[in-house]
């Protein structure tokens, strides 16, 4: 049983926050839902790497695999990271199939953190 993710990040300029939406489609047996989170996370560009833990209720020990990150700009012109990993939720068949959402973990690694800065110091 996979687990998708599709994540987004983008710098709050007022705050000085990177504000992270994690949006997941899991495929419970035959059970579909969505999530989205959005996290405010302090950026600090010397971070080796920056864990996302994204819990509402519950856990779930999803392991990413090779996320893929890019630069993109919104409709806006306001550069984003977005990026696609997949866990493998083999602990979903001990969590209730409910609509609850039960964790996911998404690490961005730092040469992509060091580019959406050098980014956005351009905007």
């Amino acid at each position: 049983m996979n687990v998708f993710s599709m994540i987004n990040a983008r710098m709050d300029h007022e705050t000085g926050s990177l504000r992270v939406t994690s949006e997941n489609m899991a495929n419970l047996h035959t059970a579909r839902y969505k999530a989205r989170m959005t996290l405010p996370l302090q950026f600090d560009e010397t971070m080796k790497d920056l864990d996302l833990v994204c819990t509402q209720k519950g856990h779930m020990h999803g392991h990413p695999v090779s996320p893929h990150l890019n630069i993109v700009e919104d409709k806006t012109g306001i550069p984003s990271l977005t990026g696609n990993t997949v866990a493998y939720g083999h602990e979903l068949e001990k969590a209730n199939q409910s609509s609850n959402w039960h964790g996911q973990m998404v690490r961005f690694y730092h040469a992509n953190l060091q580019m959406l800065s050098e980014v956005l110091k351009k905007t």
